[in-house]
């Protein structure tokens, strides 16, 4: 007959806890597909050079050049943000991501919907958080 010592399945029961503990932190850790993309869309924003065949074509015609260049300025001198992901919210065009971009002095909510096939459908800077966030 085969007994494991309590001590013995205490140990293992630990290594077993630690062990998805590290895989949940790694799994929370990588940053999303959709992240990615907003990450990578934001940089061209500041920037002031938008990839704009990766535009929706109601995306493409919202940002302006004249708007691009106060939209570089502004996040520009605002500095390099922390991002925190808010949540996700269904929109008329599918699902977009929200993110809470904490500045030095301010924070920003960046709502982001991106297409399987990596259309962007959604960008919108707001100040308020979303509703039930």
């Amino acid at each position: 007959m085969l007994t494991i010592s309590s001590m013995r399945v205490a140990t293992i029961s630990v290594l077993l806890l630690f062990s998805a503990s590290l895989q949940l932190a790694n799994a929370q850790s990588a940053p999303s597909q959709n992240e990615t993309a907003a990450k990578t869309f934001y940089a061209q924003l500041v920037l002031g050079k938008v990839d704009r065949s990766k535009l929706s074509t109601e995306v493409n015609n919202a940002i302006t050049d004249p708007l691009l260049g106060t939209f570089s300025k502004q996040l520009s001198e605002a500095g390099t943000p922390t991002w925190q992901y808010v949540k996700e919210m269904k929109t008329p065009w599918g699902p977009s991501s929200i993110y809470k971009l904490t500045y030095p002095k301010t924070v920003l909510y960046f709502y982001f919907g991106v297409s399987s096939a990596g259309t962007i459908y959604n960008v919108y800077f707001g100040n308020q958080p979303p509703p039930n966030s």
